[in-house]
């Protein structure tokens, strides 16, 4: 189909990058928490792109060089997909990434910002909204919700991609070989930080029955993990991934 396409197409049209033309960033708005869209109607592959070519760019403009940018990712449809375009636009700046290697809740990537000293941070999670959602969610050097001042040149610079901007891309592989990308698992950390908050012994030997629901998320696991090994027995109901998040109208805990 795509040979077809092609056919009749001048050579400088075909080698054009196909979200040249896809791209609409007059689409793209952050709120305090992130910009979420529909999957495949607004929130695609080339909007993602478009902003993590924003988020690059404030980067380079902002000095935010001498430290790597942090990425992860939820459970949610093409999750991993889009973290993954992101990493490879933030590489095809020259900016070092530390990708996650699992999709983990979004405070494990805030947690990780600051212990790994990052510059900053990507989520791509659509935290509670319906299963046809995804989001964009950027963290600052401190882990927390950028500023409004922040966001709004951020959204500046989405306004040029497509324009005076370009997005510039490069494989996982070549950023990975190179040295601009590099996998890294983020829950450990976490829990130990975690555990030396709480008085796990205690809480392990208080001989309680514990149910937890992790509706389909990035969250399952982590209180199994935590309070296994005493008296107190858990039961995890909806550990395993599940992008449609089925029975629910949207995967909030209220």
């Amino acid at each position: 189909v795509f040979r077809l396409m092609s056919v009749g197409l001048e050579e400088d049209q075909r080698d054009q990058d196909p979200c040249d033309s896809l791209m609409d960033p007059s689409r793209i708005k952050f709120g305090t928490d992130g910009w979420r869209g529909i999957i495949g109607e607004d929130f695609t592959l080339c909007n993602v792109r478009a902003c993590a070519q924003a988020v690059a760019a404030y980067h380079l403009k902002e000095g935010l060089v001498g430290a790597p940018i942090l990425v992860g990712y939820d459970t949610r449809f093409a999750s991993k997909e889009f973290a993954t375009a992101t990493a490879e636009v933030m590489a095809g700046n020259g900016l070092k990434v530390l990708l996650s290697s699992a999709a983990v809740p979004t405070p494990v990537v805030s947690y990780n910002i600051v212990r790994r000293a990052a510059s900053g941070g990507v989520i791509i999670t659509a935290s509670h909204n319906p299963a046809l959602w995804n989001g964009f969610k950027y963290r600052t050097d401190y882990g927390g919700s950028p500023s409004p001042e922040v966001l709004t040149r951020i959204e500046r610079e989405v306004d040029c991609v497509g324009g005076d901007t370009e997005v510039r891309r490069l494989s996982l592989t070549e950023a990975t070989s190179c040295g601009l990308n590099e996998l890294v698992q983020l829950a450990s950390p976490y829990m130990e930080h975690v555990s030396g908050m709480l008085d796990l012994k205690r809480l392990q030997s208080a001989g309680l029955n514990v149910v937890v629901d992790a509706m389909h998320g990035a969250g399952g696991g982590y209180l199994v993990d935590l309070l296994f090994g005493g008296e107190t027995r858990i039961e995890e109901l909806r550990g395993e991934r599940n992008p449609a998040v089925p029975g629910m109208h949207n995967p909030e805990p209220i």
